[in-house]
């Protein structure tokens, strides 16, 4: 019988313990039982192998149970972390309900996420209602119970992947300021080209946002030694990158305000390390073309 979220998860790992195979297959999530890593068990999503654990109760959260599915190195955060406690594990009359009252955790600084996660999880075949798993409390069907939660983790995992791929550069980057390539922090530094003419190299980060992105509004996304675009490679994740390399002809060794269209341009990150790669000598973007190979 289950009175509590607790008996809840006690009476699924019962269940799970008991299964006399060692493959538990419920819609289109495979359970191996005998996969065992202390508490988690083995499951396969798709092609894609987790580690799902059915948590009761700890001392340390009284009245709270949790769905927990890491991926296959347990890294942290977890892909599915599900807490059930009084405010969605509800009991009427003979029947009890599991109700999916919240998202996940990646959205936390996007505006109108939330709506957007539960709008995505019903366009991927989750109810409307919210309603992760229903059933009887007096006798409790587990094969049905287990059916339920595979059919409704199987929708939330693939929602959050997609979302995570359309949202992946905005959780951790949005605050965060790119700077160009940082090589040891050795500062300006006198070198020669291949040519033999005397450069001054400005070995870090262009410190001017302004020259920056006047340098990439001149010259592109593109890098200028061997073509490479980040987005077209990386998608939305290589949107808007590229390296800025800073070269000023010594001239008569004074300085002078930074010219983007003459002293900056746009290299990616293996270019840029082939300029630098010897400190007496600084290729321009005609040596190094010179030396990739096709």
């Amino acid at each position: 019988m289950i009175k509590n979220n607790a008996d809840f998860i006690k009476g699924i790992n019962k269940f799970i313990k008991t299964y006399d195979q060692d493959e538990l297959i419920k819609s289109g999530v495979k359970l191996n039982t005998s996969e065992k890593d202390g508490k988690y068990f083995g499951c396969n999503i798709g092609r894609r192998h987790y580690w799902l654990l059915f948590q009761d109760e700890r001392t340390n959260r009284p009245g709270k149970c949790f769905i927990h599915l890491y991926d296959d190195l347990k890294d942290k955060p977890s892909v599915v972390q599900f807490t059930i406690d009084n405010s969605n594990f509800q009991i009427d009359k003979n029947k009890f309900s599991l109700i999916q009252n919240r998202g996940t955790t990646i959205g936390k600084r996007i505006l109108g996420f939330e709506s957007e996660f539960k709008a995505l999880m019903v366009t991927n075949g989750f109810n409307s209602d919210s309603i992760v798993v229903q059933g009887d409390i007096a006798k409790p069907n587990y094969a049905d119970i287990i059916e339920q939660i595979f059919s409704w983790l199987k929708i939330r995992v693939k929602t959050k992947l997609q979302l995570e791929e359309k949202y992946r550069n905005v959780e951790d980057r949005a605050t965060e300021i790119e700077t160009d390539l940082d090589l040891d922090n050795v500062g300006d530094i006198e070198s020669k080209t291949e040519g033999g003419k005397k450069v001054v190299i400005s070995v870090r980060a262009e410190r001017d946002s302004g020259n920056r992105n006047e340098a990439i509004r001149i010259h592109g996304l593109k890098c200028k030694g061997c073509g490479f675009d980040f987005e077209k490679t990386y998608g939305i994740w290589g949107k808007n990158y590229i390296e800025v390399h800073h070269v000023i002809p010594l001239g008569d060794g004074k300085q002078r305000a930074t010219n983007p269209k003459t002293d900056l341009t746009v290299v990616c990150a293996n270019c840029h390390r082939m300029i630098h790669r010897k400190k007496s000598i600084t290729l321009t973007i005609d040596e190094l073309k010179l030396k990739i190979k096709r």
